[in-house]
Protein backbone atom coordinates (compact mmCIF):
# COMPACT_ATOMS: atom_id res chain seq x y z
CA UNK A 1 0.00 0.00 0.00
CA UNK A 2 1.36 3.20 -1.11
CA UNK A 3 1.89 5.96 1.55
CA UNK A 4 1.86 9.52 1.04
CA UNK A 5 4.34 10.32 3.72
CA UNK A 6 7.25 7.51 2.03
CA UNK A 7 6.93 9.28 -1.07
CA UNK A 8 10.09 11.08 -2.24
CA UNK A 9 9.26 14.70 -2.43
CA UNK A 10 6.86 13.98 1.03
CA UNK A 11 9.95 12.57 2.66
CA UNK A 12 12.74 15.05 1.56
CA UNK A 13 10.58 17.56 3.14
CA UNK A 14 9.86 16.15 6.09
CA UNK A 15 13.82 15.68 6.43
CA UNK A 16 14.23 19.76 5.51
CA UNK A 17 11.55 20.54 7.87
CA UNK A 18 13.55 18.85 11.12
CA UNK A 19 16.94 19.90 9.93
CA UNK A 20 15.64 23.45 9.57
CA UNK A 21 13.71 23.58 12.65
CA UNK A 22 17.04 22.01 14.74
CA UNK A 23 19.87 22.35 12.56
CA UNK A 24 23.00 22.49 15.34
CA UNK A 25 21.26 19.30 17.05
CA UNK A 26 21.32 17.21 13.69
CA UNK A 27 23.82 18.88 12.04
CA UNK A 28 26.99 19.56 13.83
CA UNK A 29 28.38 15.89 14.74
CA UNK A 30 28.57 15.32 11.22
CA UNK A 31 29.53 18.74 9.71
CA UNK A 32 32.32 18.39 12.58
CA UNK A 33 33.62 15.49 11.36
CA UNK A 34 33.59 15.94 7.45
CA UNK A 35 35.31 19.59 8.15
CA UNK A 36 37.76 17.23 9.51
CA UNK A 37 37.56 14.70 6.99
CA UNK A 38 37.84 17.46 3.99
CA UNK A 39 40.30 19.56 5.82
CA UNK A 40 42.86 16.90 6.09
CA UNK A 41 42.75 15.93 2.52
CA UNK A 42 45.82 16.86 0.71
CA UNK A 43 47.46 16.07 -2.62
CA UNK A 44 51.48 15.12 -1.76
CA UNK A 45 53.81 14.35 -3.73
CA UNK A 46 57.12 12.86 -2.35
CA UNK A 47 60.48 13.32 -3.97
CA UNK A 48 63.06 10.36 -3.06
CA UNK A 49 66.90 10.23 -3.18
CA UNK A 50 67.62 9.63 -7.32
CA UNK A 51 69.17 6.08 -7.76
CA UNK A 52 67.31 4.46 -4.86
CA UNK A 53 65.77 0.90 -5.05
CA UNK A 54 62.09 0.52 -4.52
CA UNK A 55 62.77 -1.52 -1.77
CA UNK A 56 64.50 1.07 0.57
CA UNK A 57 61.28 3.16 0.72
CA UNK A 58 59.66 -0.46 2.39
CA UNK A 59 60.02 0.85 5.70
CA UNK A 60 58.29 4.41 4.79
CA UNK A 61 55.64 2.78 3.06
CA UNK A 62 54.38 0.52 5.56
CA UNK A 63 54.64 3.23 8.33
CA UNK A 64 52.34 5.36 5.71
CA UNK A 65 50.01 2.40 5.50
CA UNK A 66 49.72 2.12 9.33
CA UNK A 67 49.22 5.48 9.92
CA UNK A 68 46.57 5.71 7.08
CA UNK A 69 44.73 2.27 8.35
CA UNK A 70 44.88 3.79 11.88
CA UNK A 71 43.23 7.21 10.88
CA UNK A 72 40.41 4.85 8.65
CA UNK A 73 39.79 3.04 12.31
CA UNK A 74 39.66 6.18 14.11
CA UNK A 75 36.83 7.75 11.73
CA UNK A 76 34.91 4.88 11.55
CA UNK A 77 34.57 4.90 14.81
CA UNK A 78 33.45 8.55 15.13
CA UNK A 79 30.94 8.37 12.39
CA UNK A 80 29.85 5.30 13.89
CA UNK A 81 29.33 8.00 17.40
CA UNK A 82 28.44 10.69 15.14
CA UNK A 83 25.56 8.45 13.54
CA UNK A 84 24.01 7.27 16.58
CA UNK A 85 24.32 10.85 18.45
CA UNK A 86 22.80 12.40 14.86
CA UNK A 87 19.79 9.57 15.07
CA UNK A 88 19.33 9.95 18.76
CA UNK A 89 18.69 13.85 18.51
CA UNK A 90 16.38 13.13 15.29
CA UNK A 91 14.34 11.34 17.47
CA UNK A 92 14.16 13.89 20.05
CA UNK A 93 13.32 16.60 16.90
CA UNK A 94 10.42 14.61 15.36
CA UNK A 95 9.13 13.19 18.12
CA UNK A 96 9.17 15.94 21.19
CA UNK A 97 10.42 18.89 18.91
CA UNK A 98 13.07 19.59 21.19
CA UNK A 99 17.03 19.85 20.56
CA UNK A 100 18.96 17.46 22.16
CA UNK A 101 22.34 18.76 23.15
CA UNK A 102 25.94 17.82 22.10
CA UNK A 103 26.17 16.47 25.92
CA UNK A 104 22.97 14.43 26.30
CA UNK A 105 23.38 13.06 22.50
CA UNK A 106 26.67 12.30 24.00
CA UNK A 107 25.53 9.96 26.84
CA UNK A 108 22.73 8.55 24.93
CA UNK A 109 24.60 7.06 21.99
CA UNK A 110 27.09 5.66 24.54
CA UNK A 111 25.08 2.30 25.46
CA UNK A 112 24.39 1.78 21.73
CA UNK A 113 28.53 2.22 20.63
CA UNK A 114 29.27 -1.25 20.54
CA UNK A 115 25.92 -2.57 18.83
CA UNK A 116 26.73 0.46 16.66
CA UNK A 117 29.94 -0.87 15.02
CA UNK A 118 29.19 -4.78 14.38
CA UNK A 119 25.80 -3.23 12.58
CA UNK A 120 27.28 -0.55 10.68
CA UNK A 121 30.43 -2.77 9.71
CA UNK A 122 27.68 -5.43 8.26
CA UNK A 123 25.40 -2.85 6.59
CA UNK A 124 28.90 -1.39 4.76
CA UNK A 125 29.77 -5.04 3.58
CA UNK A 126 26.24 -5.36 2.21
CA UNK A 127 26.16 -2.38 0.33
CA UNK A 128 30.05 -2.15 -0.90
CA UNK A 129 29.63 -6.00 -1.77
CA UNK A 130 26.81 -4.80 -4.13
CA UNK A 131 28.22 -1.71 -5.52
CA UNK A 132 31.26 -3.77 -6.74
CA UNK A 133 28.44 -5.83 -8.39
CA UNK A 134 27.66 -3.34 -11.35
CA UNK A 135 26.68 -0.30 -8.82
CA UNK A 136 23.03 -1.24 -8.72
CA UNK A 137 22.52 -3.80 -6.15
CA UNK A 138 24.74 -1.30 -3.73
CA UNK A 139 21.92 1.21 -3.93
CA UNK A 140 19.22 -1.29 -4.09
CA UNK A 141 20.91 -2.31 -0.64
CA UNK A 142 21.04 1.49 0.71
CA UNK A 143 17.42 2.09 -0.37
CA UNK A 144 16.19 -1.41 1.75
CA UNK A 145 18.02 -0.78 4.39
CA UNK A 146 17.37 2.86 5.22
CA UNK A 147 15.77 2.13 8.28
CA UNK A 148 18.62 0.90 9.95
CA UNK A 149 19.72 3.74 12.03
CA UNK A 150 15.87 3.37 13.62
CA UNK A 151 15.86 -0.18 13.95
CA UNK A 152 18.69 -0.55 16.30
CA UNK A 153 18.30 2.75 18.38
CA UNK A 154 14.63 2.41 18.81
CA UNK A 155 14.30 -1.74 18.39
CA UNK A 156 17.18 -2.83 19.90
CA UNK A 157 18.03 -5.02 16.99
CA UNK A 158 21.48 -5.18 15.80
CA UNK A 159 23.67 -7.34 13.09
CA UNK A 160 22.10 -9.68 11.12
CA UNK A 161 18.77 -9.00 12.68
CA UNK A 162 18.95 -5.64 12.42
CA UNK A 163 19.79 -5.36 8.48
CA UNK A 164 16.98 -8.49 7.95
CA UNK A 165 14.20 -6.09 10.34
CA UNK A 166 15.29 -3.08 7.81
CA UNK A 167 14.73 -5.00 4.66
CA UNK A 168 11.35 -6.57 6.08
CA UNK A 169 10.40 -2.61 6.67
CA UNK A 170 10.94 -1.39 3.32
CA UNK A 171 9.09 -3.87 1.61
CA UNK A 172 6.89 -2.57 -1.40
CA UNK A 173 8.70 0.83 -0.31
CA UNK A 174 12.14 0.44 -2.20
CA UNK A 175 11.42 2.46 -5.19
CA UNK A 176 10.26 5.84 -3.55
CA UNK A 177 13.07 5.37 -0.78
CA UNK A 178 15.71 4.38 -3.27
CA UNK A 179 14.62 7.71 -5.52
CA UNK A 180 14.91 10.24 -1.93
CA UNK A 181 18.04 8.76 -1.00
CA UNK A 182 19.35 8.72 -4.24
CA UNK A 183 18.52 12.69 -4.37
CA UNK A 184 21.05 13.16 -0.89
CA UNK A 185 23.14 11.48 -2.80
CA UNK A 186 23.79 13.18 -6.28
CA UNK A 187 23.44 16.42 -4.52
CA UNK A 188 26.29 15.34 -2.59
CA UNK A 189 28.46 14.32 -4.86
CA UNK A 190 27.63 17.64 -7.43
CA UNK A 191 28.39 19.73 -4.62
CA UNK A 192 31.55 18.21 -3.40
CA UNK A 193 33.01 18.14 -7.45
CA UNK A 194 32.06 21.48 -6.94
CA UNK A 195 33.43 22.79 -3.95
CA UNK A 196 36.78 20.12 -4.53
CA UNK A 197 37.96 22.64 -7.50
CA UNK A 198 38.28 25.94 -5.29
CA UNK A 199 41.65 26.25 -4.00
CA UNK A 200 42.92 25.99 -0.64
CA UNK A 201 39.09 25.84 1.25
CA UNK A 202 37.60 23.16 -1.89
CA UNK A 203 38.30 20.05 0.00
CA UNK A 204 36.94 22.11 3.52
CA UNK A 205 33.83 22.86 2.24
CA UNK A 206 33.15 19.54 0.03
CA UNK A 207 33.90 17.68 3.59
CA UNK A 208 31.07 20.06 5.21
CA UNK A 209 28.76 19.29 2.96
CA UNK A 210 29.83 15.67 2.62
CA UNK A 211 28.74 15.49 6.76
CA UNK A 212 25.70 17.40 5.93
CA UNK A 213 24.16 14.78 3.45
CA UNK A 214 25.23 11.96 5.60
CA UNK A 215 23.04 14.32 8.99
CA UNK A 216 20.23 14.51 6.52
CA UNK A 217 20.87 11.04 5.13
CA UNK A 218 20.55 9.73 9.01
CA UNK A 219 17.66 12.16 9.61
CA UNK A 220 15.50 10.57 6.72
CA UNK A 221 16.28 7.01 7.92
CA UNK A 222 14.97 8.71 11.31
CA UNK A 223 11.51 10.12 10.01
CA UNK A 224 11.45 6.90 7.27
CA UNK A 225 11.43 4.39 10.15
CA UNK A 226 8.70 6.18 12.25
CA UNK A 227 6.24 5.82 8.91
CA UNK A 228 7.15 2.42 7.78
CA UNK A 229 7.22 1.11 11.51
CA UNK A 230 3.37 2.24 11.54
CA UNK A 231 2.68 0.32 8.37
CA UNK A 232 4.40 -3.27 8.63
CA UNK A 233 2.87 -5.64 10.72
CA UNK A 234 4.17 -6.84 14.06
CA UNK A 235 7.21 -7.81 14.43
CA UNK A 236 7.69 -10.96 16.18
CA UNK A 237 9.61 -10.99 19.13
CA UNK A 238 10.08 -7.10 19.05
CA UNK A 239 7.75 -4.72 21.32
CA UNK A 240 7.91 -2.00 18.71
CA UNK A 241 8.47 1.43 21.33
CA UNK A 242 5.45 3.77 21.36
CA UNK A 243 7.89 6.96 22.50
CA UNK A 244 11.14 6.89 21.63
CA UNK A 245 14.18 5.54 23.99
CA UNK A 246 15.97 8.68 24.66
Amino acid sequence: MDNPALRPGALLQETWEAIRAHPIALLLPMVLLGLINGGGTTRSRYDFTPGATPLAYLPFYAFLGLLALAIVVLLFLAYVYATLMTAKAAIAATQQNRDMDLGEAFREASPLFVAGIGTFLLWGLVVVVGLILVVVPGLIAIAGLLPIVGVLVLEGLQGPAALKRAWALTRGHRWNLFLAAGAIILANVVLGAILGLLPVIGNALAGIVGGASLAAGIVMSVCAYEHLRRDAPHHAGVVQPAAPML
